[in-house]
């Protein structure tokens, strides 16, 4: 009896650039007030060792649709400063979508004009707040005004190139969910409205299980007698690539991209050593989806992850980005990244 064939596609490619950060946010594993992060992963990605995960990982391509790859994982992608030529590189490589998250701050009009011109197709701020004093006691390192002004420099930049189909959008965290509604109104009046600037607006949420919640999705799934099931993640279309490694290595394959500063227990394998195809049919992630295959979570990484629920409330509180909805982020074994989505 023949073995399936295993079947392997990326359709959405996450490569952290840089593990490390200038911010000190209190929603981030970055933190020292969160514990900070594991020093092995605190490193920046060298540009041929972007270009050696992007020539891997491109054979792997769904050639029915553009592949999507961002720049972004526990780190800040500004601080690397080969930033322009990492996306030109994605970028050449032909039916590429790229794009990264930032906090915006070094986002300055010289940069923003050389991202720009790099072929960068999203970029999303991550301005957590929904007024100056807000944002300030959150995103510690931050300056308000600043990222607004970069944001309207990036716009007006956008404007003046009319070849140029890029978009940049904000994306904001809700910290009182019993005001949620009061609170995304506030962010639109303050920061969408005024920037007339897409974006996303998210709930508290615990998907690694590292931080103690605002509010308990398992106590909540208990009350209603839900149990379990796989968040879909180890069967989706998608890589998980970090700067770092565990000691001696770089290039960390991770099962998860919210691992909240634990990279080192969710490492399924290590691209300096090993091809994409080893270590996804490797034993590390065979372990991972047959677990998840049978619910078996209890005494692995994934057990105090709050999206093990996936009928309970939507984290995805309000958007008004063309094409994505309310509800698009709850996981299934048929996972679809909203990015993968285009």
């Amino acid at each position: 009896m023949s073995l399936p064939v295993f079947r392997f596609c990326i359709r959405q490619l996450n490569i952290e650039i840089a593990g490390i950060c200038n911010f000190s946010c209190i929603t981030c594993p970055q933190a020292k007030i969160n514990g900070g992060r594991e020093q092995s992963f605190r490193v920046v990605m060298t540009l041929p060792e972007f270009m050696k995960v992007i020539d891997d990982a491109y054979q792997y391509r769904d050639l029915s649709r553009p592949m999507c790859i961002s720049l972004h994982g526990s780190g800040e992608p500004t601080l690397n400063r080969n930033l322009p030529e990492i996306i030109q590189y994605a970028k050449s490589k032909g039916h590429t979508y790229v794009s990264f998250f930032t906090h915006g701050n070094r986002l300055s009009r010289g940069l923003a004009e050389r991202v720009i011109e790099s072929g960068i197709d999203e970029v999303t701020i991550s301005l957590i707040g929904y007024n100056r004093e807000i944002y300030n006691e959150s995103m510690v390192g931050g300056d308000f005004d600043l990222v607004m002004e970069n944001i309207q420099a990036f716009q007006k930049i956008l404007r003046h190139k009319h070849d140029r189909n890029c978009k940049i959008n904000t994306r904001h965290l809700i910290f009182d969910i019993l005001r949620k509604d009061w609170e995304v109104e506030q962010y639109r009046k303050n920061i969408i409205d005024p920037l007339s600037i897409e974006a996303e607006i998210w709930l508290p949420h615990n998907w690694s299980g590292a931080y103690n919640p605002v509010f308990s999705r398992a106590e909540m799934a208990k009350q209603k007698n839900l149990g379990r099931k796989s968040c879909g993640r180890p069967h989706a279309d998608c890589l998980e690539v970090r700067a770092g490694g565990l000691p001696g290595h770089r290039l960390a394959v991770v099962a998860c991209p919210i691992l909240l500063g634990r990279d080192s227990k969710g490492t399924m394998g290590h691209l300096d050593t090993q091809t994409i195809i080893e270590v996804v049919t490797g034993s590390a992630y065979e372990n991972l989806r047959c677990f998840h295959d049978k619910k078996a979570f209890n005494g692995t990484f994934c057990e105090g992850c709050d999206y093990l629920y996936p009928n309970l409330m939507e984290v995805l509180a309000w958007t008004n980005k063309p094409g994505r909805k309310v509800g698009q982020s709850m996981t299934a074994k048929d996972l679809i990244y909203p990015e993968a989505a285009k």
